[in-house]
């Protein structure tokens, strides 16, 4: 069975534990120009069953709601791997709101918040709001650059470790691409960093990288990877590295 698992997970495309305590919105990038409501939804499910059963699940929901100066965007995802009754190897999710707010051609602010958990993380709970300004760099057709820095307030809640609960103010700069690689082809990539305002020493690094082949007008195939260096986490647990990544294949529906 333990062949059978690391098989399967190495064909699911998942590496190391899970992704990153970092949420990356990378999909900021995918806004269309048209004014209404738009969704779009990423499901996969797997099932293996031999001495044991292994299950995985991953979904990933989102809203937009665009004006001509303004957006709205609500961002959910789920993801488990079960093995046997009641042993993950992955349990985690969040949920994250955006408002942009357009001043000039090439200047928007935003504000968000977000709450999180990542179960293998060690990370109970995770809340943060924040605000600032996003700089176009280059928005010519589908080939789009972005730079933001913002503030956020940060609250975690580990499940281990000698100070189990941290609030910090902290700085979240991002530069963001979207690439037209082909007619079909596009890559989209973030990349964060995220220090502590009173101790840039105390930070996290963190970045995604998303390969996008349109099959249909509504299906798409997509390759992602994901990774994320976080010290604090690391330094108070026992078992997590600083650097986790991972990488998933999956299909795409949109609507």
């Amino acid at each position: 069975m333990r062949v059978l698992l690391i098989v399967w997970l190495g064909f699911l495309g998942i590496k190391n534990i899970s992704s990153g305590q970092i949420v990356n919105i990378e999909d900021k990038l995918n806004q269309k120009d048209t004014i209404g409501w738009f969704g779009q939804i990423d499901v996969s499910l797997s099932f293996v069953r031999n001495s044991e059963s292994v299950l995985s699940i991953n979904g990933t929901g989102r809203i937009d709601y665009l004006r001509e100066r303004s957006s709205n965007f609500l961002l959910a995802n789920y993801r488990i791997v079960r093995s046997g009754a009641s042993d993950d190897l992955l349990n985690d999710g969040f949920v994250h709101y955006r408002y942009g707010r357009k001043i000039t051609p090439f200047l928007r602010w935003e504000s968000f918040g977000q709450i999180q958990y990542n179960e293998r993380l060690a990370l109970l709970l995770r809340t943060l709001v924040g605000t600032g300004p996003r700089f176009s760099i280059l928005d010519k057709g589908n080939q789009k650059i972005f730079w933001s820095v913002l503030y956020m307030y940060e609250y975690d809640k580990l499940s281990e470790g000698e100070h189990p609960e941290f609030k910090d103010h902290r700085l979240s700069m991002s530069v963001a691409l979207k690439l037209q690689l082909a007619p079909n082809l596009t890559f989209a990539s973030t990349s964060y960093y995220q220090p502590v305002l009173s101790d840039f020493a105390d930070s996290r690094v963190s970045s995604i990288n998303a390969l996008n082949f349109q099959i249909s007008g509504h299906l798409s195939f997509r390759v992602n990877f994901n990774a994320t260096y976080d010290a604090r986490i690391a330094k108070e647990t026992d078992d997590v590295p600083s650097m986790v990544y991972s990488i998933l294949n999956g299909l795409r529906w949109t609507f």
